[in-house]
């Protein structure tokens, strides 16, 4: 018996950007505050960016497509307190959990 490749996931694997591999991708949304904006309209930073908005205080809100969380999160620390996840929320909340748990005293 001969294994046949799914052409599906073959060109999934072609076109992605990254390595997490998954059918559904999530839409999220990120305010980027004025002071690091030019690094967010210089190149993209996270998967599938777009800029939706500019207000005139230069803060943008970026859209992007993620298939794992650990392709948000960890982008969102690097650039605190810059950054902040509109939407979903429960990405917002996850990414506070995890840093009120990280300032609990060692014992």
């Amino acid at each position: 018996m001969q294994f046949a490749h799914d052409p599906e996931i073959l060109m999934q694997l072609e076109e992605d950007e990254g390595i997490w591999f998954g059918k559904h991708k999530q839409e999220v949304l990120v305010s980027v505050r004025p002071e690091v904006a030019l690094y967010f309209k210089q190149r993209h930073l996270f998967p599938e960016q777009s800029i939706e908005q500019e207000d005139a205080a230069g803060t943008l809100l970026i859209r992007c497509q993620i298939r794992h969380e650990m392709q948000l999160l960890p982008l969102v620390r690097f650039w605190i307190p810059y950054i902040k996840i509109i939407q979903p929320a429960h990405f917002q909340q996850k990414m506070e959990q995890d840093l009120q748990q990280y300032l609990l005293p060692v014992v």
